[in-house]
């Protein structure tokens, strides 16, 4: 389903309806609304909801269960709910307007509080015209999903004009960078939404990519949309997962455009692939499987280059649901990319050791001809070498040029002495820039340090703490940057920050929402992220000022790419639908 607001005049009806619906009275009903669990917390800890409506509780965490129930435990209260299910909070209907705290009866450190409005707040009224039809089913199991073209004033169409973003790093240095293809400073406080499109199998955690005028995202579920990115109007869509296999196969990352050829990775558990599609009609080509470890998966994305495409391999599933059992290593592998035939695969740690996973996409010097990625810890004692370190690869060979081990014998599985191990892997996705002329791989640790390493010698530069380190992580979400500065989140202080490429701070934001998983991205003297909260929000790349926050109407980690003038994100965080949804200046 694709919406979209055709021109000035539909723009000018559109606000003439909302006028029009302002002055009249309007019929209210209840509305469900959506409460979520995620990293062992509540990622809306603030709830709002109007007299009468429901409250699904929906549990994005595959580390544990969850409940949601009332601090006098008697008020409202959910069944514990296990990971990927949701169920209705039960007495949320009767409550009377007011502030009711509640927490998980499982872990204490889980607190919120809902606030319920007297009747018209909580988003049951008739949807605003323009928005067309019954809202869409999603959010984890059930209830609404906003569609994000409802929910602020829209922008008119325009022809894209000049720029791409065709991989998650947007180039193969990672910098996460659109230049002056995205909308200005004075541009981004107007932008709007242009088109939206919903997907029913499963929503979007990983960028949107865009290339000679077309968007490609794959869906949780397995199905790839490929759209015409000025109009948002289908141009093919391809299921790469069977329905019966989607307990156990996911699109979770980002895919890859290059030449005529869309390289999608499709996180299977114990067989994680790359599936080379056509550009022109999303036919398969080949798919490979990448590895074949019980409990490996994929989560971070494929990088192209010199005909090669480059991905790592991770354990996540074996690590949070097994625990103990988990005993898969981490690799890079290079595929040919006309073919889909392995060049080479290295493990990131020796036979015998566990761990080392590689969340991240790589990043490529092609001077050096070298693929630099980070690597997790160890899911057993003793760590190996490779474990939390920056990992230089020949990108000819895939033998170790060089490495850097930041953290030393981190062994990490979430049950067995867990709180003894700091959990630093490297997940963000490593940068290259230069600083005075050196070559420099950058990039963020769950500690949150931020490391700048010499390409050639991987050895240290400079170091930056942006922020405190967790288990929920420091820096998780990739960093962006441009000529001047590195831009990334804070996971769990909810902040969005900048250092200078020589270390020292910028600035730093906050967002009200906790666990900033992720991608920032920037362009044009902008920073863009999502947040939690369901807020894609645009700031100052100078100063960090808030410039515009529009509300996505559901939690986001999706990343977002910016080109020809237009903004272009998705909303996700492991639910039933999700939306991709373009926006442009407004005027």
């Amino acid at each position: 389903m694709v919406r979209s607001v055709g021109g000035q005049s539909a723009a000018i009806g559109l606000l003439a309806a909302l006028i029009g619906c302002a002055l009249a009275p309007a019929p209210v009903r209840a509305a469900e609304q959506q409460a979520y669990a995620a990293a062992l917390n509540y990622t809306t800890p603030a709830v709002a909801a109007s007299r009468g409506d429901t409250l699904r509780f929906n549990n994005l965490d595959s580390a544990a269960e969850h409940d949601l129930v009332s601090n006098d435990g008697t008020r409202f209260k959910s069944p514990l709910i296990p990971a990927g299910q949701s169920a209705l909070v039960e007495g949320v209907e009767s409550l009377e307007p007011g502030s009711y705290g509640f927490h998980c009866t499982l872990h204490g450190w889980m607190r919120g509080a809902l606030t319920v409005n007297e009747g018209g707040g909580g988003g049951g009224d008739e949807p605003p015209p323009g928005g067309g039809g019954e809202p869409p089913q999603g959010g984890g199991g059930g209830g609404s999903t906003p569609d994000p073209m409802t929910l602020a004033p829209p922008a008119a169409p325009a022809p894209l004009g000049g720029g791409g973003w065709p991989v998650y790093g947007q180039d193969i240095a990672n910098t996460r960078d659109g230049g002056v293809a995205g909308p200005s400073v004075e541009q981004a406080i107007s932008l709007g939404p242009v088109w939206s499109m919903l997907s029913d199998d499963g929503d979007f955690t990983g960028t949107p990519v865009v290339s000679r005028g077309m968007l490609v995202s794959g869906a949780r579920g397995g199905t790839v949309y490929a759209l015409d990115a000025e109009t948002g109007d289908p141009l093919w869509e391809r299921d790469l997962i069977p329905d019966d296999r989607e307990q156990d196969a996911r699109i979770t990352a980002t895919a890859a455009i290059r030449g005529n050829r869309v390289y999608v990775p499709v996180n299977a558990v114990g067989r994680p692939a790359i599936v080379a599609l056509d550009r022109r009609s999303g036919k398969p080509i080949w798919r490979k499987v990448v590895d074949r470890q019980e409990r490996s998966d994929m989560y971070g994305s494929p990088q192209v280059w010199d005909g090669r495409v480059f991905v790592g391999t991770s354990g996540y599933f074996g690590e949070q649901v097994t625990g103990v059992d988990v005993s898969a290593r981490g690799s890079v592998a290079a595929l040919d990319t006309r073919t889909g035939k392995r060049l080479w695969k290295t493990y990131t740690v020796p036979r015998g050791n566990d761990g080392g996973a590689v969340w991240s996409t790589p990043s490529v010097d092609p001077e050096r001809r070298r693929v630099y990625v980070g690597t997790g810890n160890a899911y057993h004692p003793p760590a190996g070498p490779m474990t939390d370190s920056m990992v230089a690869l020949r990108a000819r060979s895939g033998r170790v040029a060089d490495y850097f081990q930041a953290t030393a014998n981190d062994a990490w599985n979430g049950i067995e002495d867990s709180l003894q191990s700091p959990d630093a892997d490297f997940g963000a996705s490593p940068n290259l820039f230069e600083l005075d002329g050196r070559k420099v791989v950058g990039q963020g640790q769950k500690s949150g340090l931020y490391w700048a390493l010499d390409r050639e010698t991987m050895e240290p530069v400079w170091t930056s703490l942006t922020g405190p380190g967790s288990f929920q992580g420091g820096i998780v979400g990739s960093t962006a940057l441009d000529g001047s500065r590195i831009y990334g989140p804070n996971s769990t202080s909810s902040q969005v920050w900048a250092i200078s490429h020589d270390g020292s701070t910028a600035w730093t934001s906050t967002d009200a929402t906790p666990l900033h998983y992720g991608a920032v991205s920037t362009a044009n003297g902008v920073v863009y992220s999502n947040d939690t909260g369901g807020f894609l929000t645009a700031r100052d790349a100078g100063t960090g000022l808030i410039l515009a926050k529009l509300p996505l109407g559901t939690p986001s980690w999706a990343g977002v790419a910016i080109a020809g003038g237009s903004v272009f994100t998705a909303t996700g965080m492991a639910g039933g639908s999700g939306w991709v949804v373009a926006y442009r200046p407004r005027g």
